[in-house]
């Protein structure tokens, strides 16, 4: 029912304005519109008007006379620019000031419709001066008016008061064969009168009009469309709110037209809202009511939400930020220690931490690269959108000792420690190589260790090891070469 009462008045609004741009068109005009009809005849045409008035109706021989010609349209009004006016007398012998030493003149209209000027004869006698305006499109006829003045040959003047002499157009009605030259362009033949209890002539305004109408109903549509054009518009109060699951922000939901102006809703309306990230439910605007609010709860993620309400098949959406006051990077190295063997490896778990203890998620994609100073490490790690925790891990090499584990991605930072412990080994005492302390031969020699009575001691770490021993098993050192002992020989072996 509002729908409807409120289409009807603005219908009423329209009708109106359209009236009265056109009254006040016909008035810039001089036009009235009441049941104009309209008709053409190719044979009446109405003529101009010419008005011709002197300041003096004698003056002496060589006295100039003021004059002015001023030609009208048939219906009053001063004609336009492109019309010409022509000033003539009879009998020839007098002169008009602006053109000295001839009988006529004539002049096309630019600005204005009149020609101001002087007549003067040098010889006594009575002159008619004869003004005529011709419209060289032939839409009307000449106007023409005559004033007759005397030039006296003695000193003596009779000042006369000036009398304006304004003609009255007369139509010239056409016998069968017409005298006058009939123009071949469409508008030298058609004449419109326009007959409203009399007759008025439209002019050169008709074009005006026309233009002004077209751009007033423009106008009226282009605001008749803004009018009934609803969108749905969501408002949030806040640009941004803490990352911390418990804080809220308030939202607003309302229909608005195509001019910025609120619109109330004729009946209730469901409203599904939706959000990236937090909690939000879904709210119903009222009959009558004009906005409705709800609200958002934070998560506990953090980067750019945008929140979306649905309703009567229209969209809106906002954006906001979940943001954290200060948070850290944490790593958790399990376990904490592990064999310095080269292949022992520990795990890492790469978590988030605000400023208040708590794990929190990005909302867009991070990349965390990870270096330390022993072992070798997998990086960058790809931390994925509302993910709390990603894992990598961490290999030992040959070298014992604590190693330093930094992460760094999305501007946060953090550390970790991992010791890496040396382990048990011994040396294989014919070749030198590492071989573990379990093992019954060397891995490269294949030989087992020597054994004997006979003992040494290593000149390197002091370790007594077995005389035949090339390498001590302790330190790996190389073991110096013995002299072996010359055996004494038999005295008697070499007798014969």
């Amino acid at each position: 029912m509002l729908k409807k009462v409120s289409r009807s008045l603005l219908i009423i609004v329209i009708i109106l304005m359209a009236y009265v741009g056109c009254v006040w068109c016909a008035t810039a005009a001089n036009v009235t519109l009441i049941n104009p009809v309209i008709s053409y005849n190719p044979v009446l045409k109405s003529s101009l008007g010419m008005n011709l008035t002197l300041n003096n109706t004698s003056a002496n021989a060589g006295s100039p006379i003021s004059l002015v010609a001023l030609a009208k349209y048939p219906n009053g009004t001063n004609i336009g620019p492109g019309y010409t006016i022509t000033l003539t007398c009879a009998p020839v012998g007098g002169n008009f000031g602006v053109s000295t030493g001839t009988t006529g003149y004539t002049k096309t209209m630019i600005l204005i419709s009149s020609i101001n000027t002087n007549f003067m004869a040098s010889a006594p006698g009575t002159y008619k001066i004869t003004a005529t305006v011709h419209d060289p499109n032939g839409v009307y006829w000449d106007g023409v008016a005559n004033q007759t003045v005397t030039i006296l040959a003695t000193p003596t003047t009779v000042p006369v008061t000036p009398t304006p002499v304004v003609q009255t157009p007369t139509p010239i009605v056409q016998s069968a064969t017409p005298t006058a030259v009939i123009q071949n362009t469409p508008t030298a033949t058609a004449q419109a009168n326009m007959t409203a209890g009399g007759s008025t002539d439209l002019g050169p305004m008709l074009p005006y009009i026309a233009i002004v109408v077209v751009i007033l109903l423009i106008i009226i549509l282009i605001v008749a469309f803004l009018w009934f054009k609803r969108t749905l518009r969501l408002e949030l109060k806040k640009p941004s709110a803490p990352a911390d699951g418990k804080s809220t922000v308030p939202v607003r939901i309302s229909f608005v037209n195509g001019l910025g102006m609120a619109a109330r809703a004729r009946s209730d309306t469901d409203i599904t809202l939706e959000s990236s990230a937090g909690t939000i439910q879904n709210v119903v605007l009222q009959n009558g009511r004009d906005f409705v609010d709800a609200t958002l709860t934070t998560s506990r993620e953090f980067g750019p939400v945008t929140v979306r309400a649905r309703a009567a098949g229209k969209e809106a959406k906002a954006a906001l930020n979940f943001v954290y006051d200060s948070a850290v990077i944490d790593l958790a190295v399990a376990p904490g220690t592990i064999p310095a063997d080269g292949k022992s490896s520990a795990n890492i778990i790469i978590r988030i931490k605000d400023g208040s203890g708590n794990y929190i998620a990005p909302l867009q994609e991070i990349s965390v690269d990870l270096k330390s100073t022993l072992g070798s490490i997998a990086s960058p790690v790809k931390m994925p959108p509302k993910v709390q925790s990603v894992n990598s891990s961490i290999t030992s090499g040959d070298v014992s000792g604590v190693a330093a584990i930094t992460a760094t991605g999305g501007g946060l930072r953090g550390e970790a420690m991992l010791t890496f412990e040396g382990t048990a080994k011994r040396f294989c005492m014919h070749c030198g190589f590492t071989m573990t302390m379990e093992a019954s031969q060397c891995p490269k020699c294949g030989l087992t260790p020597p054994s004997g009575v006979d003992a040494k001691q290593c000149p390197t770490c002091g370790t007594v090891i077995p005389e035949s021993a090339a390498f001590c098993y302790h330190c790996g050192a190389r073991q110096p070469e013995v002299a072996k002992p010359v055996q004494p020989q038999d005295p008697g072996a070499n007798k014969n």
